[in-house]
């Protein structure tokens, strides 16, 4: 959970630098964030960690058609590394199907 964390907080910071320099706006961070269910045990710890994954993944996935070169190369290894550690945490879970076919896309 550790490092899935520091890989979201190190694109974060990354592409928050890649607007910044370019003049872009940045939205403001929120001061917190509400939980989707309550987090009382093992099993609703890996289902927010399968969630977390999902929606950030669809974020990724909306930059895909409105990029190109770098940036889209960006977004799409984003898209993949969510992808991949959702499937991870579905497994831990023990959630089946373990992938889903198109990652970020609206269910």
């Amino acid at each position: 959970a550790r490092a899935a964390e520091a890989a979201h907080r190190s694109r974060r910071d990354a592409l928050v630098l890649q607007l910044s320099s370019a003049g872009g706006t940045v939205p403001a961070d929120q001061a917190g964030y509400a939980l989707p269910f309550p987090v009382t045990d093992r099993a609703a710890a890996l289902r927010l960690a399968v969630q977390v994954e999902e929606r950030t993944a669809a974020f990724w996935r909306v930059a895909l058609p409105v990029t190109t070169g770098a940036d889209r190369t960006r977004a799409l290894n984003a898209l993949t590394d969510c992808a991949v550690r959702a499937t991870r945490w579905r497994r831990s879970a023990g959630i089946t199907p373990l992938t889903v076919p198109f990652p970020g896309s609206p269910t």
